[in-house]
C-alpha cells in the first residue's frame, strides 16, 4: 500500500481547495525514489479525486485516489494482476516520519517571481528533517479551507496556515538538512468549471480490499 502514497504526502502542501470546483493539473518528482509523477486533480462539490500517472526505473504505472465528500478516509483505484482493487487508506496510514508532517516554521522572504502565469512570493519553512522553499500566489476561486479531513494539519499548508501567510503554494522544493532536494512539486494549469458528480465517485467495477 505505501508504495502508492509516496506522493500523496505532499498534495496538502500544495492547496485546500473544496470551495473551488474544477480541474488543476501539477507535475511531482520524489527526487530520492527517482520517480516522476503528473497528477490531474478533480474537484467537486461532491468529493475529490486524484488520477496519476508514474513513471520509475522499474517503468511506468498509474492509478486514482478518491476523496468522496463527508469520509474521513481516501481510496485507492488500481488494476494489480488482472484485477481492480479498491484500498482503503485511512488517516494512521501517514507517515509521522515523512518530511511532510515535520514542517513548523514559515516566513515570507521578501522575494517575488512571476511563475507561469502566477505572480508568486517566496515562503521558507523550517523543519525538524529538513526545510521547503515554497512560492505562493493568490489564485482566484481557490481557498485555503475543506481539505479532505485526513490530510489537514500536515505538510506547508499547515505552517502557512499558523504564520497567517495567505496564497497558495504553487510551486515547492523540499530539501534534507544538507540541502539535497528531496521532493519537488508544482501546478501547471488551474481550470475551473464544473465536472460531473461520477467523476469523483468510487468506481463500482472496482473490488474492495481489506
Amino acid at each position: 500500500m505505501k508504495k502508492f502514497l509516496k506522493f500523496l504526502f505532499f498534495l496538502p502542501c500544495l492547496l485546500q481547495a473544496q470551495s473551488f470546483e474544477g480541474i488543476i493539473r501539477l507535475e511531482a518528482v520524489n527526487h530520492t525514489a527517482g520517480e516522476e509523477a503528473r497528477i490531474v486533480w478533480h474537484l467537486s462539490a461532491e468529493g475529490q479525486r486524484l488520477d496519476y500517472d508514474i513513471k520509475t526505473a522499474e517503468g511506468q504505472g498509474a492509478y486514482k485516489i478518491y476523496f468522496p465528500k463527508g469520509d474521513p478516509n481516501a481510496y485507492l483505484a488500481v488494476e494489480e494482476k488482472g484485477e481492480k482493487r479498491l484500498h482503503t487508506i485511512s488517516p494512521n496510514l501517514m507517515d509521522p516520519s515523512n518530511p511532510a508532517t515535520q514542517l513548523f516554521f514559515a516566513r515570507e522572504t521578501g522575494k517575488r517571481a512571476p511563475l507561469g502565469s502566477f505572480d508568486a512570493r517566496e515562503v521558507m519553512i523550517q523543519g525538524t528533517k529538513g526545510y521547503v522553499q515554497c512560492w505562493v500566489a493568490e489564485v482566484p476561486g481557490l481557498t485555503v479551507q475543506d481539505f479532505p479531513q485526513m490530510l489537514q494539519g500536515r505538510g506547508a499548508i499547515h505552517a502557512l496556515q499558523a504564520q497567517n501567510i495567505s496564497g497558495i503554494p504553487v510551486d515547492l522544493k523540499a530539501f534534507d538538512p544538507e540541502g539535497k532536494v528531496l521532493y519537488s512539486q508544482k501546478i501547471l494549469s488551474v481550470e475551473p468549471g464544473k465536472i460531473p458528480d461520477s467523476w469523483v465517485t468510487l468506481p463500482k467495477d472496482f473490488k474492495k480490499s481489506n
